[in-house]
């Protein structure tokens, strides 16, 4: 599988955990048990998490500029 697309796994897996209504520390608990890390091998943190889910670009919106 592409850099790419277990990124893109990731991230739905965020998104994922967001709606089921879980908030930033219990979706990165949850994710350091699945072993998912960021790209540096490391846990992704709350704060991290909660920039991606707040990243326009991966809600779907178009960014100019």
């Amino acid at each position: 599988m592409l850099d790419i697309e277990k990124e893109a796994e990731v991230v739905r897996l965020m998104f994922n955990l967001c709606i089921e209504g879980n908030g930033y520390r219990i979706i990165s608990s949850k994710l350091t048990e699945m072993n998912v890390l960021n790209r540096k091998g490391k846990p992704f943190l709350a704060s991290t998490i909660k920039n991606m889910l707040h990243n326009k670009k991966y809600c779907g919106f178009n960014v100019m500029g």
